[in-house]
């Protein structure tokens, strides 16, 4: 397995040179959210664009709610250029919400593929189990396994769920690998 530093900054601005600084400190991945369930952060063009052009590699996150999930994911994708898009090594679904339908999960991670991108699920063990039952039926996606345990390492092998395999777990919140 092949750990890869990365970030999550949606929220900051990133500039040049602080996307050069995390590339220059050994940080390999910046993440960043294309649409939080009700609306597209203002930055994430520019922080991405600034993060590719510093060499990073880019991952655009979409979270849902409750509602339809092909709308959460045009939402996510609208007004992104399609360089930028193009670019995306992952467009994960983040699933963390209470009420989220599972038939709007499978929707979600249909379209996404449907745009050129690997369907991929962004969860934690909480979130998947306690809140959408634990189902099986999503191991055609990759996992992004949203740890919060501040432990550093990738312990998806020790409480596995949602019927993922290690192998299809291409990150966490300390740390990424991408497949």
């Amino acid at each position: 397995m092949m750990i890869i530093p990365g970030v999550d900054a949606s929220y900051d601005a990133l500039s040049p040179s602080e996307a050069k600084d995390l590339y220059d400190a050994g940080v390999r991945v910046f993440a960043e959210c294309l649409w939080t369930g009700s609306d597209q952060p203002g930055n994430r063009v520019i922080n991405l664009r600034n993060a590719i052009n510093a060499g990073l590699i880019p991952v655009g996150y979409i979270s849902l709610t409750g509602s339809l999930g092909i709308s959460h994911v045009q939402h996510g994708r609208s007004g992104v250029p399609d360089d930028i898009w193009n670019a995306l090594a992952l467009v994960p679904i983040d699933i963390e919400l209470d009420g989220i339908p599972n038939e709007n999960i499978r929707q979600a991670v249909d379209e996404t593929a449907d745009l050129g991108k690997r369907p991929c699920i962004y969860t934690s063990y909480n979130a998947w189990v306690n809140k959408q039952g634990d189902p099986k039926t999503f191991t055609d996606c990759l996992l992004w396994n949203a740890l919060w345990d501040e432990n550093p390492d990738i312990d998806f092998p020790g409480l596995p769920y949602g019927g993922w395999q290690a192998h299809q777990v291409v990150g966490d919140r300390k740390s990424t690998r991408l497949n």
